[in-house]
């Protein structure tokens, strides 16, 4: 069972990682690769791993509404763009 958690985390660290890459800021991408690390490194020394996943879990949730407010703003830069124009 502890490899089936052991994977389990090992793809969603390898997952927020490649989601991180879509946000433009730099600082944001770092902390999301760190702290995606961090679990990962806590994870494989705990004794409560569900809850470890449970955080990763919570991060890539948070991970996704940032992507899509960095899309929502782009499209707002559009659109006031165009109106300019």
């Amino acid at each position: 069972m502890q490899y089936v958690y052991s994977k389990t985390i090992e793809r969603k660290v390898e997952d927020i990682k490649k989601k991180a890459n879509k946000l433009r800021n730099k600082e944001d991408k770092k902390f999301y690769k760190e702290t995606a690390e961090i679990y990962w490194c806590s994870g494989r020394y705990s004794d409560n791993i569900e809850s470890v996943i449970y955080a990763l879990d919570l991060l890539e949730e948070k991970l996704k509404r940032d992507i899509k407010k960095e899309k929502n703003l782009n499209k707002i830069k559009k659109i006031g763009l165009a109106s300019l124009l």
